[in-house]
């Protein structure tokens, strides 16, 4: 994968500095709504998803070749609905963690011993980086067909991620590297964060369409750019 190109890409766009503030003025409001009881939650969770169906749609750019210019903000329902798919594809995913999690962590706690906890701690973490490869090659199928339903294909997607493997394990780390500069952000200077944690999503949007792409051999979205036209996407 051509992790250079994604940390580079957002630039290339005239208006990049415009479009990722728009994102960040939907994540950070987004993150103080969740203080207000009820109607608040329910907006951010709604601004939430308009963030989520963005990067999505930057994912489907990617696989097509064409990542720039960046997607416009100009059909919010439109975001609102596909990154509504995003969260249930993510939630599937997460549901395995989820149960385990509450499987073997409980009954230690409510006992108290420490070795049951410490062992239900060590499966849930296996899990949970299992789950942080496996779930963008769910979202980057999501993004490819639009379904749901194979978004959660679980055969096919653990095939792709097994055949592909040292790609995913790439795109999660270099995730973890675009969430710091995400983090970063807010931490050195606070308004710097409207720009640097879209950034940092747009980053890993990026490289999931990559990931996708180099994961299979064809690809369901109609448009396609000559390989000329899309060297960071070649083997």
């Amino acid at each position: 994968m051509n992790v250079g190109r994604a940390f580079k890409f957002v630039f290339d766009d005239p208006r990049w500095l415009l479009k990722l503030f728009i994102g960040g003025l939907f994540a950070v409001a987004a993150g103080f709504l969740n203080f207000i009881p009820i109607l608040g939650q329910v907006v951010a969770f709604a601004g939430g998803l308009v963030v989520t169906g963005y990067s999505l749609i930057l994912v489907r750019r990617v696989m097509d070749g064409y990542d720039t210019p960046l997607p416009e903000w100009d059909d919010i329902g439109g975001l609102l609905t596909f990154g509504l798919k995003g969260f249930v594809v993510q939630l599937g995913w997460s549901l395995p963690l989820i149960v385990l999690g509450l499987a073997v962590l409980l009954p230690g706690i409510v006992v108290e011993n420490s070795g049951l906890i410490a062992l239900g701690a060590l499966a849930v973490l296996v899990l949970a980086l299992a789950t942080l490869l496996i779930a963008p090659a769910g979202l980057g199928r999501l993004a490819a067909t639009g379904s749901i339903g194979e978004g959660l294909n679980i055969r096919l997607i653990l095939e792709m991620v097994r055949n592909n493997l040292g790609d995913y394990v790439l795109l999660a780390l270099a995730a973890v590297g675009a969430l710091l500069i995400g983090v970063a952000g807010f931490l050195i200077f606070v308004v710097g964060g409207l720009l640097t944690f879209p950034y940092a999503l747009l980053v890993i949007a990026h490289l999931t369409g990559q990931a996708y792409f180099r994961s299979t051999s064809t690809l369901p979205a109609p448009a396609v750019a000559a390989a000329a036209e899309r060297p960071y996407l070649e083997p």
